[in-house]
């Protein structure tokens, strides 16, 4: 992809609790704002990507007072000429207002990009794209060195086309000496790194169901209690049990834009970055669905419950961040439209809270489109027996009963105020009717 993104790819809200956002922002470096007043950012710092090595700034890990930017743009096309390296930038933040870069490292033995960076102890486990996994040794934050690579197996789960897309290693999780890898076109890949010298692969995985309707654009991955939660670009989320890490197996698929092989162009969503908000409702970016809310205490049935966006209009997020009751969203504005129309880029911080009734984030997640209608009404996740009232402007009741997925509403032209109900729950929208 092309042109210039203005991007908040990564927010990270500050580790420490403190009010501090830090954003990479693609070709506009790295920044830092003060968020204590949360409505009005101030931004206090900006490095350029002439900081280091003039390569593009994609993600960004915390580790208590140090700040680790995954350096080396990740977007180039299908069989192009890759031109980003891949690097990792180190940024003292104890005060976040004089942060300095302490150190750089790049290589021109590896020239991919870095999708994303993790932090255990004195390591530093790149995503490096098409470069596998990366492991440098950081114990010295002014002074990186390199450790390893690794490439898992390219050819699973099939040979890749000439000049197509290859298996590249895009979000990943640490824990107990393994690297559970997002390896994009490759599927699903759980790495022994106990040895960091000599890593090696352990399993490789790929959901049966998805692998029969559509591309395995596996993006990112988190693992809590033997499950592995990944979201799955534009096919929305595979849980796997990783409990037995040699033999995973997929257990649930929330697949809610009936993805295909032919639809990545225009997808309604597409999936990137997720984080667990409590022990059983995680927070996943849904590109046009800006933040999706799923609830996974059933791991083998994960359902939407509730989400922040509008997926009418032009706007995408790709980053995601939790520090407490915030919630920071990062938008790209994406000049080629492929695979998605996006119009601005930047970050939202959200004040999340859960609701503790069960049927209000059921109907918070249903979807009404289109609106304006012109004719029939359609809805999305609608939970079983809930009631609706229409309402005029004059607050008059004019139509009511049970939603159906598709519905005619025999009013005249106008706007109209849509309330939903199940059991003592309600939400309303409003409706304009053509």
């Amino acid at each position: 992809m092309v042109g210039l993104w203005t991007a908040a790819l990564a927010p990270r809200l500050d580790q420490l609790g403190r009010d501090y956002i830090y954003t990479a922002n693609n070709q506009q470096g790295i920044r830092a704002y003060d968020i204590s007043t949360v409505s009005a950012p101030v931004e206090i710092q900006n490095f350029p990507n002439s900081t280091y090595g003039n390569w593009h700034a994609i993600n960004l890990e915390q580790d208590s007072n140090y700040l680790y930017a995954s350096i080396g743009g990740i977007f180039s096309a299908a069989g192009a000429t890759p031109t980003q390296a891949t690097g990792l930038a180190i940024f003292d933040v104890s005060d976040p207002t004089t942060m300095f870069m302490t150190s750089y490292w790049d290589s021109i033995d590896f020239y991919q990009g870095t999708a994303i960076t993790k932090i255990v102890g004195d390591y530093a486990f790149l995503g490096g794209m098409e470069e596998g996994l990366v492991i440098l040794n950081v114990a010295d934050p002014f002074n990186i060195s390199f450790v390893s690579q690794f490439v898992p197996d390219t050819t699973f789960p099939s040979i890749p086309v000439p000049g197509g897309t290859v298996p590249n290693a895009r979000g990943m999780w640490v824990e107990n000496d393994l690297v559970y890898l997002a390896y994009d076109r490759g599927g699903f890949r759980i790495i022994d790194v106990s040895d960091v010298f000599n890593p090696f692969e352990v399993s490789q995985h790929v959901n049966p169901d998805l692998d029969l309707v559509a591309g395995k654009a596996y993006n990112n991955v988190e693992v809590r209690n033997g499950i592995a939660y990944l979201p799955v670009d534009y096919c929305g989320l595979d849980v796997v049990d990783v409990s037995t890490p040699s033999a995973p197996v997929s257990i649930g698929w929330y697949n809610p834009w009936g993805c295909t092989f032919f639809n990545w162009i225009g997808a309604e969503g597409h999936t990137n970055e997720l984080e667990f908000l409590n022990d059983s409702i995680l927070l996943m970016t849904g590109g046009h669905h800006d933040v999706m809310a799923i609830n996974v205490s059933d791991p083998t049935n994960p359902q939407l419950v509730g989400g922040f966006g509008d997926h009418l209009d032009s706007l995408v997020a790709w980053g995601l961040d939790i520090q407490g009751s915030r919630v920071a969203v990062g938008y790209l504005d994406n000049p080629t439209n492929i695979p998605y129309d996006s119009k601005w880029g930047g970050f939202k911080i959200l004040d999340w809270s859960i609701s503790t009734s069960v049927e209000e984030s059921q109907l918070q997640a249903i979807e009404v489109y289109p609106n304006p209608s012109f004719d029939v009404v359609n809805f999305k996740n609608v939970p079983a027996n809930t009631e609706y009232q229409l309402f005029n402007t004059l607050g008059a009741i004019v139509s009511s009963g049970e939603i159906e997925h598709s519905m005619r509403f025999n009013v005249e032209e106008g706007l109209y105020i849509l309330q939903l109900s199940k059991g003592e729950a309600t939400s309303s929208v409003k409706l304009m009717i053509r």
